[in-house]
């Protein structure tokens, strides 16, 4: 029997599917938002690919919570949130909390296990749950995997697998996540930059005039990788991207999303992660120097 009392960070679309699946389970949780009054942290109606549309119940303010008070907590978050709400959370946690970070991009892990208390345990989950949100609530799109793994701290069995199916429904824990989310970053570095970039869906990239680019962003992120430390197959990564084009060829991609509504992007988790560690490791990426300026261009 899963006793734990979930808290989940923010009213985000991956957020609110924990939500659902939580509410479904009827298991113990509550989303939390950092202000209090706002108008963010009222009910969200979740749309389930098959299913009635479900109205979660209203999200809590930091401020209502006891400090100390949380040992359970998910941070489905743009990664630039990240370390913003884990400041702001921190008289909040149990001094043995159980932290996992959901995001998109690379870069917050090192800045979180530097964050939190050496008791604290770390742990990384990546989804690839089709949702999105618009002003009717959060659409589920098509049903994805979830892979998570323990990153940081001394007591990895603070959660196992039982405790996460019905969180995320479909989950597996596995020991190569470091190379996963280099593939998923390298996928988002020729992705997303792209299509917002061109103002087009994912599709559109399967055109030849593209194809140059996306070539040398991948030879570029995978030398950066190999330096890391983290070995990836260049056919195989490559072959990938065009799959996740086809497979998405549809939709437009978050980064896209978040221009197109002038919001804040993740590029700096994404394009820009590649570039620092490129610096670091002196190994030139100018293709992916272009397209970070490019979307930097757009906030100017």
């Amino acid at each position: 029997m899963n006793n734990k009392q979930w808290f989940i960070a923010g009213q985000g679309s991956v957020g609110s599917f924990i939500a659902y699946n939580a509410l479904l389970s009827s298991l113990k949780y509550h989303q939390i938002v950092r202000k209090p009054f706002s108008p963010t942290n009222t009910a969200i109606q979740f749309h389930p690919l098959h299913g009635v549309p479900v109205s979660l119940p209203n999200a809590i303010a930091l401020s209502d919570i006891k400090l100390k008070s949380i040992e359970y907590l998910i941070v489905p978050l743009k990664a630039y949130d990240i370390i913003p709400f884990l400041t702001q959370v921190q008289p909040f946690l149990n001094d043995n909390a159980a932290i996992i970070l959901c995001h998109n991009g690379l870069g917050t892990i090192e800045l979180a296990t530097n964050l939190i208390s050496e008791n604290m345990d770390l742990y990384f989950c990546t989804t690839s749950n089709g949702l999105y949100k618009n002003s009717q609530g959060i659409f589920q799109a098509g049903i994805g995997d979830s892979l998570w793994s323990h990153v940081s701290g001394s007591h990895p069995q603070k959660l196992n697998n039982d405790d996460l199916i019905p969180l995320f429904n479909r989950i597996d824990n596995v020991n190569n996540l470091q190379q996963i989310l280099w593939q998923k970053l390298i996928i988002n570095c020729a992705i997303n930059p792209l299509t917002a970039i061109h103002k087009v869906k994912n599709g559109e990239l399967l055109q030849d005039k593209y194809r140059t680019t996306i070539t040398a962003v991948v030879d570029e992120s995978l030398a950066v990788a190999t330096a890391f430390g983290v070995s990836l197959k260049s056919g195989a990564v490559l072959t990938k991207v065009y799959q996740v084009i086809n497979d998405t060829a549809n939709n437009y991609s978050s980064m896209y999303q978040d221009i197109h509504s002038n919001k804040q992007n993740e590029i700096d988790f994404i394009t820009g992660h590649i570039i620092k560690l490129g610096a670091d490791f002196n190994i030139p990426t100018p293709v992916s120097d272009n397209l970070y300026q490019q979307i930097k261009s757009f906030y100017k």
